[in-house]
């Protein structure tokens, strides 16, 4: 193998490695990439169930509000109607 050959060789062999170094790279890429985009997609998803899951709650929070209300406004002129004299200032 003469010296030119053996040159020639070398300089297909660096051409070749930074070809496939070039392609391992973008690989690299590919895959980060979709790893990223699997994960903000993910991050949608979670943040807008938590945002109806919060939504629901608060909902029945109002629900259980009005519900307190109303029974301790019951329970309140029950109690009241017991005491003697006391009718008419639950009526007000």
């Amino acid at each position: 193998m003469t010296v030119e050959t053996k040159i020639h060789a070398l300089n297909n062999d660096l051409w070749e490695m930074t070809r496939t170094g070039l392609e391992t790279m973008m690989w690299g890429q590919d895959q980060a990439e979709t790893l990223i985009r699997s994960s903000l997609d993910q991050a949608h998803a979670i943040r807008h169930e938590g945002f109806k899951a919060l939504v629901n709650v608060l909902d029945q929070a109002k629900v259980n509000q009005e519900d307190f209300n109303r029974k301790a406004e019951e329970n309140f002129r029950s109690a009241i109607q017991m005491v003697p004299g006391m009718g008419t200032f639950a009526n007000r």
